[in-house]
């Protein structure tokens, strides 16, 4: 990797480095065909209010609530699964955009100088890198962990970071939008956290938190800036 890192910064994936609707719209649409069809409509209703800002049902993020709107109907993990993995497919192709925002990849780029720069994603490989590619971060990352397996998998995984980078232990901060996943246990171990909520949901303690990534970048570079050499 080259240079001294004086510390871990690890990055959440969907709803964090890219932002947009139309995944889970999609996911919902997804969804909606497994559920029976005098339902259909009442679900995908509850779906658009939920992403219009109508807080339908408590989630940490667009992906879980979708699932969520859907428990009435008894759906097999199966069913959701393949909803889920239809929805990244169609994140491949032109017709779903994304957007990532204009100021992270100059961060990302000055950051990897001084800390090293990881990304967690509870997404298969499969799902995880060619979208990583086609928004042009495929090399934006010190290293990419996908099927991380959060929130279980979020403090071994920054055990094994610390150890393979050699960095400081406990210099780690957590960027995500879920706060079960992202923030909760990098929180309970004293490490750093920011917390991305366009919905104004904060279920616990938090460092840094904003409706954006812009909005908490800021304070991330301040704590980059305050790490021990």
């Amino acid at each position: 990797m080259g240079g001294h890192r004086r510390g871990l910064l690890l990055f959440d994936f969907d709803g964090t480095v890219y932002r947009g609707d139309a995944p889970f719209r999609e996911y919902a649409a997804q969804i909606a065909r497994a559920i029976p069809e005098s339902d259909r409509e009442t679900f995908l209703g509850r779906a658009a209010r939920q992403l219009a800002g109508v807080r339908e049902v408590e989630a940490g993020d667009p992906w879980h609530a979708m699932a969520r709107l859907a428990e009435p109907y008894q759906l097999d993990r199966t069913a959701l699964h393949e909803a889920f993995m239809k929805t990244r497919a169609y994140m491949m192709t032109d017709a779903c955009r994304l957007e990532v925002p204009a100021v992270l990849p100059s961060f990302l780029t000055r950051a990897r100088r001084q800390v090293v720069v990881a990304l967690a994603s509870n997404s298969p490989r499969e799902a995880c890198l060619p979208l990583l590619q086609k928004l042009g971060l495929q090399d934006a990352f010190h290293l990419v962990r996908p099927s991380a397996h959060k929130p279980e998998g979020l403090l071994p995984l920054i055990a094994e970071l610390e150890a393979q980078f050699e960095t400081p232990p406990g210099q780690v901060m957590s960027v995500g939008d879920y706060y079960v996943n992202d923030i909760a246990p990098a929180q309970s171990a004293g490490f750093r956290t920011a917390y991305i909520s366009p919905g104004d949901y904060f279920p616990g303690p938090v460092d840094l938190a904003g409706k954006r990534l812009e909005d908490v970048l800021p304070g991330v570079a301040i704590w980059i800036e305050g790490l021990r050499p």
